[in-house]
């Protein structure tokens, strides 16, 4: 029917029927189709004069509901996190105001807490968004995959590198590397990490050149990298190299 036509196009129209009709029936119809109310022939004036006033006010507070529904969300929403607490926000505006840069990040935190999602988020507000991301978990390797994962090989590296492979650096030319659980390397390959960073250049395992790279990286740990350099276990040269912005995500009890 009309009415239900002219529901579907706007539901916040008002819409009254009127019906020369005087059974209960053609109200009925009128009331399921979508009509706000429905009068009789003759009509009212005064009657209708009220329901157009109230059903006009319960309208506009709808409205104003769904607007502030709205708001809410909007406000609740960044990038694919979900949260419109005061420490969420502070994790907004730290992540728009490093995105703009090619500044090193480390992004820290529980298990759990978005590391990854912050590192995206990160490229996404980045002028890298359209470049490579790549990600690489430095705990779901052993040492010696890490390595040729890293930093890639030439044919005969070593056993079973039966092909040229170029690592996960020289993938993210241009882009962003992500390096999860970056706690977990060695001091061997921290040592090489370092050197990549310093130089700007990566050599590949059983190569004899270096090539020229541009990435930016960015890291997440949820370990305590401060005291592990202190113990020797991380490179202190390395922490000051990735720790130039870092990044808490707190906890869901936070």
């Amino acid at each position: 029917s009309v009415l239900n036509e002219l529901r579907l196009l706007n539901k916040n129209f008002t819409l009254i029927s009127l019906s020369r009709a005087h059974t209960r029936s053609v109200e009925k119809q009128a009331l399921n189709a979508g009509a706000d109310a429905h009068f009789r022939s003759p009509v009212d004036l005064a009657e209708l004069r009220i329901t157009l006033v109230d059903t006009q006010a319960r309208r506009s507070e709808e409205a104003q509901l769904e607007r502030n529904r709205q708001d809410v969300l909007e406000a609740s929403r960044f990038q694919d996190f979900v949260g419109a607490s005061e420490p969420m926000r502070l994790i907004y505006d730290a992540i728009r105001q490093v995105a703009a840069s090619s500044i090193n990040v480390l992004i820290r935190g529980e298990s759990g807490t978005g590391k990854e999602l912050a590192a995206r988020a990160i490229v996404a507000l980045s002028r890298r968004a359209t470049k490579p991301f790549i990600r690489l978990n430095c705990a779901a390797l052993p040492e010696n995959l890490i390595e040729s994962e890293l930093f890639g090989s030439e044919r005969g590296a070593f056993t079973g590198a039966t092909e040229t492979r170029p690592g996960h650096i020289e993938l993210a030319d241009g882009g962003t590397l992500f390096l999860d659980e970056i706690a977990t390397l060695t001091l061997s390959l921290q040592t090489k990490l370092l050197r990549v960073l310093e130089d700007h250049q990566v050599q590949r395992l059983g190569g004899r050149t270096y090539r020229k790279i541009d990435f930016r990286l960015i890291c997440a740990t949820n370990e305590p990298l401060e005291e592990m350099a202190r113990t020797g276990r991380f490179r202190e040269d390395l922490y000051y190299r990735i720790h130039v912005i870092p990044i808490h995500l707190p906890p869901l009890r936070e």
